[in-house]
């Protein structure tokens, strides 16, 4: 009953909420002055933390007096796979020395933990992290005068992420999703712990070509391998939204979605976005250029890119479909992003 009653708030109503989970995390990591400010309530609830030291100069990599908060969804990851991304991200930021968040332990030492507040059904495991300076990558393109640079950095950014994650010992604890066809259109299909279900709730006509993007990419999938030239610990949502720049350094922040997949996924993902840009070729020729600086990317992936941006855009409909369930805000715009994902698929003809 207080699932349901959670479901029937509005997307500000439980924000509000959650920001008591967010008020009683304050005291785990030693910052009760901090304020707090809503930066969204998506897949995560996301909270910008703010200290009294206030600097009014960014120069540094990380801001002097803002921290990330994110208050976890329910009933999705565990705590040991949050752990695990946050273990991630403590080895790229302080051993690899790549800017993306650097996580911050409570007082007890810990990673991530479970918070419970009143009004609040379920506990939710919270993280904390530091905040990465830099403008959005979306931000600077209406007045880049070197996007094919841009282009290539990225690439080596990416490039950079493969090569640590090919060669990072993994805690024997390590454990993350693997987006292969179970982790996107099987068991946890939607980004869920029950993909039956959200199949089962996908209407039709959508459901029949969502169907057909799943059985195209298991057939892909199983003429390759798993071999750690092809495949790895992969970010999972590599998208110019999620890229930073700050004096000329690219950083990259979220990595909710991290877990095991092709190589490409990642480049999927970034391109998916340009795929209706005339220069689509070019802006795949700059990040390969980039990335093959740092490591070889797998050529035989690169046929089946269009299939990966397929699947990338069917589990993108399966998501929405999921939260729909219990947010107010998919649910409202749930019929036009299927829609919008029908006519992406079939342009594609992939």
């Amino acid at each position: 009953p207080a699932q349901s009653q959670g479901n029937r708030l509005t997307a500000s109503e439980q924000a509000e909420r959650l920001s008591n989970i967010a008020k009683q995390a304050l005291s785990v990591y030693g910052l009760t002055q901090a304020s707090l400010k809503l930066i969204s309530h998506g897949e995560n609830t996301v909270f910008a933390v703010d200290t009294p030291n206030i600097s009014t100069v960014e120069q540094e990599r990380y801001s002097s007096s803002r921290f990330i908060l994110r208050v976890h969804r329910a009933n999705y990851l565990t705590l040991e796979a949050i752990e695990s991304e946050l273990r991630w991200l403590q080895f790229l930021s302080q051993k690899a020395q790549l800017p993306v968040p650097e996580p911050i332990a409570t007082l007890e030492g810990k990673l991530c933990k479970f918070i419970k507040a009143q009004e609040v059904p379920e506990p939710r495991v919270c993280s904390l992290t530091r905040c990465l300076n830099g403008n959005s990558i979306l931000d600077e393109q209406t007045t880049d005068t070197s996007p094919s640079l841009k282009l290539e950095s990225i690439g080596r950014l990416l490039g950079q992420l493969h090569y640590h994650a090919e060669h990072w010992s993994k805690p024997e604890s390590f454990t993350r999703p693997s987006w292969d066809w179970n982790g996107l259109f099987g068991d946890m299909a939607g980004y869920s712990n029950n993909g039956a279900r959200v199949w089962e709730l996908t209407p039709q006509p959508y459901r029949n070509l969502l169907e057909s993007v799943s059985k195209q990419f298991q057939a892909t999938v199983a003429s390759l391998t798993e071999d750690p030239s092809q495949f790895g610990l992969i970010h999972g949502d590599f998208w110019a939204g999620n890229l930073l720049i700050r004096q000329q350094e690219i950083g990259v922040i979220d990595f909710a979605d991290c877990g095991f997949g092709y190589w490409i996924y990642d480049l999927a993902r970034f391109l998916n976005d340009f795929i209706w840009e005339p220069n689509f070729y070019l802006c795949l020729e700059k990040l390969l250029h980039g990335y093959n600086q740092i490591r070889p990317f797998p050529e035989a992936q690169l046929p089946h890119l269009k299939t990966f941006i397929a699947a990338q855009y069917a589990t993108y409909a399966l998501w929405q479909v999921n939260r729909a369930q219990d947010h107010p805000s998919f649910r409202d715009r749930l019929e036009q992003e299927l829609e919008d994902t029908a006519v992406g698929i079939e342009q594609l003809q992939f």
